[in-house]
Order: structure tokens, then C-alpha cells, then sequence
């Protein structure tokens, strides 16, 4: 069953702000394939969201490392130096997914459900990079090719992460 976790109103505004000053700054710069299909301020919502679910879920500070839109793929840094992506989709049961291997930068990714109307989220799981390449299936997308995934059952608990990430507070505090 899934943890949903609804944005309280102040951060829905901030995340809609966000949201909404991305698409002002960059509007045709979005190299994302879903961003050509779909609106770019709803994935850019999406993922807003999903970046603060994480956060209050893992414990971390919500951040944007550039003012201006975009994070280079690294959404947050974790202990030991790791840092993390999330990944955002409005499919319950959408999966991890990467236009090519080269594209997974970071040491972590997580998936998140994102249900934008009701601006809240569900962590789905986790997993790193070298267990995404041992791991990782094709997935057709049509006319948009051929990409790579991992399917959402193949993916750690969120909960093991969480763990990680409070003994390694633990041991430097």
C-alpha cells in the first residue's frame, strides 16, 4: 500500500511558483521527450512535487541548486558525498525510466507517484546506479524509441533508504 504525502498549502504555492517560473525561463529548452509530448509546466508540477516528497520523506531540506530552473540531474545530496535524482511520473504504475544509461548521473534514484491535482505524492521505491545497470529492461515508447527502466518491483523500499540515511546522520552527529 502507498504512503501518500500531501504538500501542505504554503509549499503547494511555492511549488506552483516554481512550477510556473520554470516554464517562463525556459520554456522550448526542455530536452525531456516527455516534455515535448506533454505540457512542460505540468512536468515541470510533477516533479516539483516529487522532489518534495522526497524531502519530507528521506528528511532532507527541500533546496533548488539554481535559481533559475533545472539541477543538472542532481536533485539532492546525501551523506558520504552520494547524491540523489528523483523521478517523477503520474502513472501509478509508471516506471523508473531513462532515455539511455548515460542519463542515470547520480548515485541514487527514486521513483515517485505524483497526483498533481491533489498536489501530493507516494514514494515507490529506490534503487542506485550500479543495480540499474545490472538490472535495467528496455522500454518502448512508440515513435519516440527505444529507452531504459526499472520496473517498480524491482526497486528497494523506501524505508531502507531511510535507515541509510539516518545512521549516517548518527554516526557524524
Amino acid at each position: 500500500m502507498m504512503k501518500w504525502i500531501s504538500l501542505p498549502a504554503d509549499v503547494q504555492e511555492l511549488v506552483r511558483h516554481r512550477a510556473a517560473y520554470q516554464r517562463k525561463a525556459a520554456p522550448l529548452e526542455d530536452p525531456k521527450l516527455v516534455a515535448r509530448e506533454r505540457d512542460g509546466h505540468l512536468v515541470s508540477l510533477e516533479g516539483e512535487i516529487g522532489e518534495w516528497v522526497i524531502a519530507d520523506r528521506l528528511g532532507l531540506a527541500p533546496h533548488r541548486l539554481n535559481a533559475h530552473g533545472g539541477d543538472r540531474g542532481v536533485d539532492f545530496g546525501l551523506p558520504e558525498g552520494r547524491t540523489l535524482s528523483v523521478k517523477s511520473t503520474r502513472h501509478v504504475g509508471g516506471v523508473l525510466l531513462y532515455q539511455s544509461p548515460g542519463d542515470f548521473i547520480t548515485d541514487i534514484a527514486a521513483l515517485v507517484y505524483v497526483d498533481a491535482e491533489r498536489m501530493r505524492g507516494a514514494v515507490r521505491g529506490w534503487t542506485t546506479r550500479r543495480v540499474f545497470m545490472r538490472d535495467k529492461q528496455p522500454f518502448e515508447r512508440g515513435r519516440l524509441g527505444t529507452e531504459v527502466c526499472m520496473r517498480p518491483g524491482a526497486l528497494a523500499p523506501v524505508e531502507l533508504l531511510v535507515r541509510w540515511i539516518e545512521d549516517r546522520k548518527r554516526r557524524t552527529a
